[in-house]
């Protein structure tokens, strides 16, 4: 699952009585702990007496109020209020069939506009007091339109994961601005945006993960939308709600884990299938995310927060061998006579996967030598300046012979043939004479060069 981050943002522990910790939103529809165990009860509105098809209401304020979302408490709203289930048929749905659209016509973020609204990161501020409000008769005012549940066996003093989808109302060309809503997490508003997510469309919604430290056994749960913030903005469309403990929450995200007056230890590690890491005395050896504590007095704890990644390792017995041009190796009962990497005799298991590697490579293995004089006197011995060279299978040979001020003399592209000591049929002086010799082979995409100074006598 390949995870998009949008924006981060992080509060630091201001107290031992912190409140959220940070959040984290993503461009993406599906879930992010998909086997977190969730804590809330009908988390993706699939158990309801409401049908999407008919339109019907479940704000009970509303003149049109028809059904109820099992587990999930309605309140605000107005008697002009028209929140209903939408299906695939009029949004992106996250998880299963309905999201639960918040309809509650349109309201102000601040007076008479939405110019107020700075977004940081993932999160809207400088929102007024007072604000947003629905000045329209019949929605809800200040109060705006609420889901909500409590949710009950938190343990206080530990990290938990408020993890949902949002999704916006999208009509063709209507609506393509972001809109915005309130989440409560039993500490006040936290205000964030909704993106459109017109039915049918490549459009993915927002992931939200709020990191937060649970204060009480008892936390409730509670979005609300005051309505459209401009003719052009989104309204918000709910789905998959999670509630999860740290330890649920998936490998593949890093908790904030911010700090308080309390000592912490953060441990973020890999380690291989079958090995296992000991903190505070506990061994652990499965991948995800742990918090464990000690007491260090009667007012103070010590704090492990534990990212834990279990990867199967590879172990490699590895042979580097080099063989000369046209030859070959014998290795591992095969053999090989083509530079590259081989891999052979590979176990797996379920810990780790054993792998004996060969890495081979080609030299073209010739000798040469370049004499540094001749003498071209008509005697049979050295009467021809040429490169001596075994086992060269030359490819764009070139030698050439400058005198000593660098006029070319000699050019050749065969290295049988050499240089007479002549230039225009007229034999050169006694004295001194550079060579520059170049040439590849098959076995490499190397130029080899060569240049130097020699001798001519008579």
């Amino acid at each position: 699952m390949k995870f998009i981050i949008t924006a981060l943002l992080m509060f630091l522990f201001l107290n031992s009585e912190a409140q959220i910790i940070c959040i984290k939103c993503f461009d993406q529809k599906e879930t992010i702990s998909p086997n977190a165990t969730n804590s809330l009860l009908n988390g993706s509105f699939e158990n309801t007496t409401c049908n999407p098809g008919n339109f019907s209401q479940w704000c009970p304020a509303s003149s049109g109020y028809s059904c109820n979302i099992q587990n999930w408490i309605a309140t605000g709203g107005g008697t002009n209020t028209y929140a209903h289930l939408d299906d695939t048929n009029n949004t992106v749905v996250a998880k299963g069939n309905i999201a639960v659209y918040f309809g509650n016509y349109f309201c102000d973020a601040c007076t008479n506009s939405s110019s107020c609204i700075i977004k940081k990161d993932c999160e809207v501020t400088s929102i007024p007091n007072g604000f947003p409000m629905n000045p329209n008769n019949g929605y809800g005012g200040s109060t705006g339109l609420s889901l909500s549940q409590t949710v009950n066996g938190l343990t206080p003093g530990n990290i938990y994961f408020l993890e949902f989808w949002v999704g916006g109302e999208a009509d063709f060309s209507s609506f393509p601005l972001d809109g915005l809503f309130g989440v409560d997490i039993g500490f006040g508003n936290t205000m964030l945006t909704c993106k459109p997510t017109l039915a049918g469309s490549s459009a993915l919604g927002t992931r939200y993960i709020i990191e937060f430290k649970a204060t009480m056994p008892s936390h409730t749960i509670k979005f609300t939308n005051w309505g459209h913030i401009c003719t052009a903005c989104t309204e918000l469309i709910l789905d998959d709600v999670l509630l999860y403990p740290l330890s649920q929450l998936s490998p593949s995200i890093k908790p904030c884990l911010g700090m308080n007056s309390n000592s912490n230890t953060i441990i973020d590690t890999t380690i291989c299938s079958g090995e296992h890491i000991k903190v505070n005395n506990r061994v652990y050896s499965v991948g995800g995310n742990y918090m464990d504590s000690m007491l260090l007095s009667v007012n103070s704890k010590q704090y492990f927060y534990i990212h834990l990644n279990v990867i199967q390792c590879v172990f490699e017995d590895r042979t580097d061998t080099t063989i000369c041009e046209n030859n070959s190796l014998y290795w591992n009962g095969k053999v090989y006579s083509v530079p590259g990497v081989y891999a052979d005799s590979v176990v797996m298991s379920p810990t780790h996967i054993d792998v004996k590697s060969l890495h081979l490579t080609i030299d073209p293995c010739f000798t040469i030598s370049i004499p540094n004089a001749f003498s071209p006197n008509g005697d049979q011995m050295n009467d021809v300046f040429r490169i001596i060279a075994s086992d060269l299978n030359a490819e764009q040979f070139k030698m050439l012979i400058f005198d000593r001020w660098g006029r070319k003399l000699f050019s050749s592209d065969n290295p049988q043939k050499g240089w007479n000591g002549t230039y225009a049929n007229a034999l050169c002086e006694v004295g001194t004479y550079f060579y520059l010799v170049t040439f590849k082979v098959k076995s490499s995409t190397k130029t080899f060069q060569y240049n130097g100074n020699f001798i001519l006598m008579r």
